[in-house]
């Protein structure tokens, strides 16, 4: 088997990221129709996604007839809207109660700790206000953002702009709402989430 062949290529197919197939598996899945004109391809050293028939795979899509003329705009339309898949938005609306979602379960944690101590009440209070556990809160949102993450890889977005900074959460949600053009509304919660742990 060449090397070729051996290739492996990832292609985006109802807006989710299929793959890794190799290169000699692409004719199949073009002649059933999960890959046309216009679909999205990525391999190892393309910078970017690239629609397939601007790719060496062009050689495949010979027997493919081309979109009709007058459904350029439509079809170039759909390429855009495609370019941006929009990931699950359920793990970044718990990020952004991430802060009190960590008190919360410090909270938990100091009282299940110290539940059998006759002075449970204010060592709760004493652990809470110096902060022993401050890494409970911690982990919580980094596992948040962790699913999060998890969820936007599943996209064909660049991800560079989180590699080296996700641990600054409300960082994170301000370029993930930027790059999916959400409005700031997950990022405010956060803020406000995390203000309000001074104020309770």
């Amino acid at each position: 088997m060449s090397a070729e062949t051996n290739v492996q290529w990832f292609y985006q197919h109802n807006g989710e990221r299929k793959g890794p197939v190799a290169e000699n598996e692409l004719p199949n899945l073009i002649q059933l129709g999960s890959i046309n004109f216009g679909t999205l391809v990525w391999k190892n050293g393309f910078p970017e996604w690239l629609k397939i028939e601007n790719t060496d795979l062009n050689i495949h899509m010979k027997n493919v007839p081309p979109p009709l003329a007058n459904n350029n705009t439509t079809s170039q339309s759909s390429v855009n809207n495609n370019a941006i898949t929009k990931p699950n938005n359920i793990a970044v609306w718990f990020l952004a109660f991430g802060p009190l979602l960590g008190k919360l379960s410090e909270g938990i944690f100091i009282g299940i700790k110290n539940s059998g101590s006759e002075i449970a009440d204010i060592q709760n209070r004493l652990d809470l206000i110096d902060h022993n556990y401050w890494y409970i809160p911690f982990f919580v949102n980094m596992a948040l953002i962790f699913w999060d993450y998890q969820m936007v890889k599943k996209t064909n977005v660049d991800l560079s702009f989180v590699k080296k900074i996700i641990v600054i959460v409300p960082y994170y949600l301000y370029k993930r709402a930027e790059v999916f053009k959400d409005n700031l509304a997950y990022f405010i919660v956060w803020i406000v989430s995390f203000v309000l742990l001074f104020i309770i």
